[in-house]
């Protein structure tokens, strides 16, 4: 069986809206003719970059989505993130989607 994959992720909505409130809004697309059955759910997983800069923390899981955008509120602050989805279902996991940068 081959495994789902998710399309590109784009960050949306207002941006003033989105760092004043802490909240991002991520929407992707849902593959086509995916081999394994219908894709659900959909994991979102986020990582930070420590205040003093360098290197990306691990990624970790911050939301579960059954559709193809999902609304993550009070996110970290002043801070660098960067998000990406997996898709799952009965055939694995997918491969991640590109990463979004975002600093709120």
């Amino acid at each position: 069986m081959w495994r789902p994959s998710v399309g590109r992720v784009v960050r949306s909505g207002d941006h003033t809206t989105t760092r004043g409130a802490g909240d991002v809004t991520l929407e992707w697309k849902s593959p086509a003719g995916t081999v394994g059955g219908r894709v659900r759910p959909y994991l979102i997983e986020r990582r930070e970059q420590p205040e003093t800069g360098g290197a990306f923390g691990e990624w970790r899981q911050v939301g579960v989505a059954l559709e193809s955008h999902i609304k993550l509120e009070a996110q970290p602050r002043h801070r660098d993130l960067e998000y990406r989805v997996l898709a799952l279902n009965h055939a694995g996991q997918s491969p991640p989607s590109n990463e979004v940068p975002v600093v709120l």
